[in-house]
């Protein structure tokens, strides 16, 4: 089985975004890609959609007082349950913020475009760690290539630091 590592580019929810008047979604639909072969995230810094530099400046860190980055991890099989293709989303923060949720969708690629096949979601009060899981029961031995994205928000003081991350993979994965 081959073996995946978590190369964490660092996904910094520092961009302030304060939620929309009208109800609708008050996180800009900034989509984050990452290099081929790597796992993790990347940088979001006040609705610029740049890469922020691994070491920070000391201001910088003042923007985010609980220092949280996001990954998410390739889909791959299930190694506890059979038949079943898995993608992590995982949020740490060096500080455990006030509140914290993940909304994520895995999707499979299909001959007319992305089939949305599975969603999860955490959201949880006073945490330094939350993880969403996107399950999905596959048929044995049908080989799909998957893509999964999360939203991840972190909210404290009135104020909301919001980014969205997703992986894929570049070849077909065997249902087992």
């Amino acid at each position: 089985m081959e073996r995946k590592f978590l190369v964490p580019l660092v996904l910094l929810l520092t961009g302030l975004f304060p939620a929309s008047s009208d109800g609708g979604t008050p996180f800009p639909d900034i989509l984050i890609g990452l290099p081929r072969g790597a796992e993790g995230g990347a940088a979001l810094i006040s609705g610029q959609d740049q890469p922020l530099p691994l070491r920070m400046s000391v201001e910088d860190q003042k923007v985010n007082p609980w220092r949280c980055e996001g990954m998410a991890d390739y889909p791959h099989p299930s190694r506890t349950t059979p038949h079943v293709i898995n993608q992590h989303f995982d949020l740490k923060c060096a500080i455990p913020a006030p509140h914290a949720r993940i909304d994520a969708a895995m999707y499979r690629k299909r001959w007319y475009g992305w089939e949305k096949v599975a969603t999860g979601s955490a959201d949880k009060r006073n945490t330094a760690r939350l993880r969403a899981v996107t399950p999905w029961k596959c048929p044995q031995g049908q080989r799909d290539r998957f893509y999964g994205i999360g939203l991840f928000r972190v909210e404290g003081g009135g104020k909301t630091w919001s980014a969205r991350v997703y992986n894929e993979n570049e070849t077909h994965i065997v249902c087992s």
